[in-house]
Formats: C-alpha cells, sequence, structure tokens
C-alpha cells in the first residue's frame, strides 16, 4: 500500500514530511555536538593562567606607541587613551618581521604591513564623542558578494609609530587533563566521520546577497550604481 494513501494512517504526515523531519533531527544533532564543543573550548579558556617559575622569551612583539614630540599633558593623555582604541599587535619569530614569501619561483623575505584598526559601525558607536572627529567614514563594495560595509578610519596615523619589544611569555594557561580528552574524544568522532562539512551546512542559512538596502540612490557609491543597473538589464 502506498504511503501516500495512508497519510492520515501512519501520523499524519506523508513519505516527504518524514523524510524532511529525519534530517533535521540529523541537523540538531551535529548543532548540538557543535554547541557542546565549543562550550568545553570555552571552559578550557576560562581556567585561568599560572604564572611560570622562569619566564622565556618567544620572538617579538610590535604595536603602535605615540611619537616622541613635543606635546602638552593633555594632549599625550588624549591621544594615549585614544590609542587604546585603535592599537595592533603583531608576534613574530624574527626581530625584522619579515616573512617568507615565493616570487617568480624564488622565496625571498618581505616585509609585513600594520596598521591602526579600522572600525566597524558598532566599534566606531562605543568610543567616546571626543575623538569622532577624528575618524574619516569609509564605504566600501566587494563586487564579488556586493556587500556594502562601512569603516572608519584615523585621520591622523602618522601621529604613532612601531616598536618592536621581546615576548616575554610570563604565564601560561592551566591544563585540565579530563577537559582534554573530552575535546579531543569529540575531535576525533568529528574527523571520522567526515562530520565538519555537514556541521557547516547545518548552521549556515542561504546568503541573501541583498541582505543591504540603500534607500536614496544619490548616496550610492559609483560601482554600487554600475552592478545595479547591471542587474535591472
Amino acid at each position: 500500500m502506498n504511503n501516500e494513501e495512508n497519510f492520515y494512517a501512519i501520523r499524519g504526515k506523508t513519505d516527504r514530511r518524514r523524510k524532511r523531519d529525519s534530517i533535521n533531527q540529523k541537523q540538531k544533532k551535529l548543532i548540538q555536538l557543535d554547541k557542546k564543543l565549543n562550550l568545553l573550548y570555552e571552559q578550557r579558556k576560562n581556567l585561568g593562567l599560572v604564572e611560570l617559575e622562569k619566564p622565556y622569551q618567544k620572538g617579538f612583539k610590535r604595536s603602535f606607541i605615540l611619537k616622541d614630540i613635543t606635546y602638552s599633558e593633555k594632549q599625550t593623555a588624549f591621544y594615549t587613551e585614544l590609542l587604546s582604541y585603535i592599537n595592533t599587535w603583531q608576534l613574530s619569530l624574527r626581530k625584522d618581521f619579515k616573512k617568507r614569501k615565493k616570487i617568480k619561483r624564488k622565496k625571498v623575505y618581505v616585509e609585513t604591513k600594520q596598521e591602526l584598526e579600522e572600525l566597524r559601525a558598532n566599534s566606531f558607536k562605543k568610543i567616546p564623542n571626543k575623538f569622532k572627529p577624528l575618524f574619516l567614514r569609509i564605504e566600501r563594495v566587494d563586487i564579488k558578494t556586493k556587500e556594502f560595509t562601512v569603516r572608519y578610519i584615523f585621520i591622523e596615523p602618522w601621529r604613532f609609530c612601531l616598536i618592536v619589544e621581546p615576548n616575554i611569555i610570563t604565564h601560561q594557561h592551566k591544563v585540565d587533563s579530563v577537559l582534554n580528552g573530552e575535546i579531543q574524544k569529540l575531535n576525533n568522532q568529528i574527523e571520522r566521520n567526515f562530520l565538519s562539512p555537514k556541521i557547516a551546512k547545518s548552521k549556515s542559512r542561504r546568503f541573501n546577497y541583498n541582505w543591504f538596502d540603500i534607500k536614496k540612490e544619490e548616496v550610492l557609491i559609483p560601482i554600487f550604481k554600475l552592478i545595479k543597473e547591471n542587474e535591472q538589464d
């Protein structure tokens, strides 16, 4: 007997509905597995730190500092506080912070760039109002994804310079062998059954390329106007 004819006899579900429910149940289990793994990682992260008896150096660290220019005490405090919102850090085993790169079949060392952080809209709202006039709003559109992004860039980067310091390790994370064993067990399960792509698919949603909507045509930047015109054609 066809299952479609027994619609009301078997829990009121069609074959298509039962198949969909089965898939949903599998996806829910995968999401729960991923949540459990993330929870264990969070617990390991919150174990705290232990101070080392003998600190040691591991490479070098690089960050921005205020240039040695004649500033008043008020200006020094102003720009030092501002730097705390836009400073960036880099780590390297080399003091010159060069990395190896293959160019024309040759391996050469090139300098790594480091710039002040570009603030997103949410981060820009959190900084004090006294700093906001020193930022420039930049609008960009990714040609491939058509994603519209807004960044706020500091307009006086010359006030800061990079400084290289030894990266001294004085603390290390606490170790919980039981917790590490549970994390390794879940990771082995995911790798053994090739669950990573399935977990990513279960968590993802269909990407909407038109998630943003700009009502005023006059504020559209030229590249986005061109993309919109091509879509209409």
